[in-house]
């Protein structure tokens, strides 16, 4: 809670500049996959140690195999046992490299959407040079009755400020959860009747590679129309810009949150 002398750094924090909250959103979804260390190191850990239990797995698959079609007498020429041995060996080096691949997947996809993350320096919707100028010539009642006025909004939209961020956040963590068990559902590609667990998985972990983008495309767009909502007939009285800004970061909330649902639908997975 602030004292009644200094409202405006409440208002600073809260509203601060469009740009820069933005901007924190594209460093995030950018971000580096090994630039927490601590977080990447345990994370290739998890992968080690569940890559025996893969190729434990993908070997029961090839086993199953070979004994269905041993009793049904498909093993009558040596072609069918060198595609069941190619299967295999396809398998592992997909379960080997997989880590890997999926590390360069998702810092390809950071290297793009900093290329295409160039934001268009905006207008704040808040214009606090006013603001703090306003408030200026207020005495402490009047400026405890504009802040008490302008706290709900304040409230709400520092709520979706942080919520806009976990989003940011959940998709890496997502990310790094899909790394961390590839080889579990990568196993059932040796599998001709599992085959679409492994296909599923890889297709899921692209889409969260293309929800980056989505994300990235929403906070652009985002920069573009987010004047729009600002209210030109209450400028006198600064709400119009609090309101404004209340309505864009809804509205932002609202897009980033139908993201992962849009990366499914453009993978197939919808």
């Amino acid at each position: 809670m602030f004292g009644l002398d200094d409202p405006m750094e409440s208002f600073k924090r809260t509203y601060g500049n469009l740009n820069d909250i933005v901007q924190n959103i594209i460093d995030i979804l950018t971000m580096s996959p090994e630039s927490n260390h601590a977080v990447w190191a345990s994370i290739e850990n998890v992968f080690n140690v569940l890559l025996p239990v893969g190729y434990s797995v993908a070997t029961i698959f090839i086993l199953m195999t070979f004994v269905n079609q041993a009793m049904l007498f498909k093993l009558n020429n040596y072609e069918r046992i060198v595609k069941l041995f190619l299967v295999f060996t396809i398998g592992k080096v997909i379960l080997e490299n997989s880590f890997d691949l999926m590390g360069w997947l998702y810092s390809e996809t950071a290297n793009l959407m900093l290329q295409a993350g160039k934001i268009t320096p905006m207008e704040n919707l808040v214009d606090m040079n006013e603001l703090e100028a306003h408030m200026s010539q207020m005495n402490r009642l009047d400026r405890f009755i504009f802040w008490t006025q302008s706290l709900p909004t304040t409230a709400i939209v520092s709520l979706i400020n942080t919520t806009v961020n976990v989003f940011a956040y959940g998709r890496l963590i997502e990310l790094y959860v899909y790394m961390a068990l590839a080889p579990l559902p990568l196993s059932t590609a040796v599998s001709e009747d599992h085959r679409s667990i492994a296909k599923s998985f890889f297709q899921s972990y692209i889409g969260v590679c293309i929800q980056g983008f989505i994300m990235l495309l929403c906070c652009i767009i985002y920069t573009g129309l987010a004047i729009e909502f600002k209210d030109p007939t209450q400028n006198a009285s600064m709400m119009g810009g609090f309101g404004g800004y209340l309505l864009a970061s809804m509205v932002l909330l609202l897009v980033l949150a139908k993201s992962g649902n849009w990366a499914k639908e453009i993978v197939g997975l919808r």
